[in-house]
């Protein structure tokens, strides 16, 4: 995984399990989570200045909202 702890201090695989995503793979310069009904994923990257920026996407991999920040992924209902 690229990211086990944010240089903030974040946890970020466990950040994002308790919001109802697993790990799925490490492609190039991204992590993939998904959420395990699989209806919705996230790809982390980390952009030139370090901070990490999410894509959440649909159940078929399709951006459905760009340049989230870890802040704003918040736990499923």
């Amino acid at each position: 995984m690229l990211y086990q702890t944010h240089k903030n201090g974040t946890d970020l695989p466990k950040y994002l399990a308790d919001r109802g995503f697993e790990f799925d793979v490490t492609d190039g310069a991204e992590d993939r989570y998904w959420t395990a009904d699989g209806e919705t994923g996230l790809v982390v990257e980390e952009d030139v200045a370090g901070d990490l920026r999410c894509t959440l996407l649909d159940r078929d991999g399709n951006p459905v909202d760009r340049n989230l920040r870890l802040e704003d992924i918040r736990p499923q209902p």
